[in-house]
């Protein structure tokens, strides 16, 4: 699933919605001790970014094992450039990373197979103009969970005002011969469809008059393959 809109704002519902559930728990229903301590990573980042760098939304927050895929970085107080060094823990590798704003990167990584399943912290180091370093901490932002058996796609990035997208997917066969993509919405023609390899897609969209914002279902069909997202 896809947001387009002025902003990207998927991953800070779902960080909402994490507080919501978990605020709504009883005592018949109580939160279980991964809820709990999602709920504390959420919110210690959202204060901690009232009053200092601090990387509060990372999209998406589960990934896969062996997985490689973009992720967008959004932070607080932050102020990302060309110089920005993006570690994470875990022995997660950072492949490239593209600066969009003073509080927002693009970073590709891959996950090693053999990586626990546990949720990981971020640290993002900055040289500023005056030659000082900025750091930003994002506390347990990244899940690491198993990955799935079946095709999947693992992460949908837009780049470009809305422009682009790049999709990244795991246990997928995309071909630039076979592999097609539409929207749930009509209003969103694909003029250009790249097939970078078997698990990357780029995909170059215009938006018509009509086009509702928000999130939006995207199917990728390659031969028999068929994946909605």
């Amino acid at each position: 699933m896809l947001y387009l809109g002025y902003f990207y704002f998927d991953a800070a519902l779902r960080s909402l919605n994490i507080i919501d559930r978990a605020n709504k728990k009883d005592k018949k229903d109580p939160p279980t001790a991964e809820w709990l301590q999602i709920y504390k990573n959420v919110a210690l980042n959202i204060m901690l970014g009232t009053i200092q760098p601090t990387v509060t939304v990372v999209t998406p927050t589960k990934i896969p094992q062996g997985g490689t895929l973009d992720l967008r970085i959004t932070a607080s107080n932050s102020n990302f450039n060309l110089f920005s060094v993006v570690q994470i823990d875990g022995g997660i590798t950072i492949n490239d990373k593209i600066v969009i704003s003073p509080n927002q990167l693009i970073v590709n990584i891959t996950v090693p197979t053999n990586i626990s399943l546990n949720r990981y912290d971020m640290q993002i180091d900055t040289t500023l103009a005056d030659g000082s370093i900025e750091t930003a901490h994002g506390i347990g932002v990244i899940a690491i969970e198993a990955p799935p058996e079946i095709p999947e796609i693992i992460s949908t990035v837009s780049l470009q005002n809305n422009s682009q997208i790049l999709i990244s997917g795991i246990n997928t066969n995309f071909t630039s011969n076979s592999t097609s993509l539409k929207f749930d919405d009509d209003k969103i023609a694909i003029t250009k469809l790249i097939v970078h390899s078997k698990t990357l897609l780029e995909a170059q969209i215009y938006i018509n008059n009509g086009f509702k914002f928000g999130l939006h279902d995207i199917t990728i069909i390659t031969a028999d393959e068929v994946i909605t997202h």
